[in-house]
């Protein structure tokens, strides 16, 4: 028993964790919301290597073999940097799958306040290191010490 009978359990879960990734990353790319591109780009991120992928790709790849690994919590560091306005659109409904699929947090470093509003539960604003606010994301953004921060003004 003990510590032989972990290893041995653990690593026969690794194929089905894997199958439960790829099925995940397979209905995203299907788009629910009636894109006909979807399958089409499921199918080409199966035939390239990561190097031959697009950026938003290459970010939904990455997360995918994090995700492998069978996290509590995944940490992004602006997972949207580079990316075009539909790559976006695609990592970010890649993320909310993730969190309402699979149940696994979510901790990220964004400077796309609009995909900040959008996917986030609660939001930590940090200025040089110095927190100005935290908490759920329609009061945060609101806070006139973040507006200040990320506009360089205060709201009228």
């Amino acid at each position: 028993g003990g510590f032989l009978d972990a290893a041995r359990t653990e690593a026969a879960a690794v194929p089905l964790r894997r199958r439960e990734i790829v099925h995940v990353l397979d209905h995203l790319l299907r788009a629910e919301d009636g894109r006909q591109g979807g399958e089409r780009c499921a199918r080409r991120m199966r035939e390239r290597r990561g190097g031959e992928m697009s950026g938003g790709e290459q970010q939904m790849l990455t997360i995918a073999r994090t995700l492998m690994g069978n996290p509590l919590a995944v940490l992004l560091d602006e997972p949207s940097a580079g990316l075009n306005r539909e790559e976006r659109e695609d990592l970010a409904r890649y993320i909310l799958r993730i969190k309402h699929e699979l149940g696994i947090a979510m901790v990220w470093v964004e400077h796309d306040m609009q995909m900040v509003a959008d996917l986030a539960d609660r939001i930590h604003v940090l200025d040089y290191g110095r927190t100005l606010a935290e908490g759920a994301a329609e009061a945060v953004l609101a806070d006139p010490k973040v507006v200040e921060a990320y506009l360089g003004h205060a709201a009228q």
